[in-house]
C-alpha cells in the first residue's frame, strides 16, 4: 500500500469512529427517553387504577373476572 491509500484508510477510520460515537450518544439519549416514557406511562396507569378503584370500587374487578372467567 502506498502512503496515499494508507492515509485515505486512516481518514475513513477516523470518520467511522466519529460516527460511531454519535450513534452511541443518540442511542443513550433514546434509551433515557424510553425509560422516562415508561415511567410516565406507569404513573398514569397507577393513577387510572386508583381512580377506577375510587369511582367503581370492586365492581370493576368483578366485571373483569366475569369477562375472563
Amino acid at each position: 500500500m502506498d502512503a496515499a491509500t494508507t492515509e485515505k484508510i486512516y481518514l475513513e477510520l477516523l470518520e467511522l469512529d466519529r460516527r460511531l460515537q454519535e450513534l452511541v450518544e443518540e442511542m443513550q439519549g433514546l434509551t433515557f427517553e424510553m425509560r422516562e416514557t415508561r415511567k410516565v406511562l406507569a404513573e398514569g396507569q397507577a393513577r387510572n387504577d386508583a381512580l377506577k378503584q375510587k369511582l367503581f370500587g370492586n365492581r370493576f374487578q368483578s366485571a373483569e373476572m366475569v369477562a375472563h372467567g
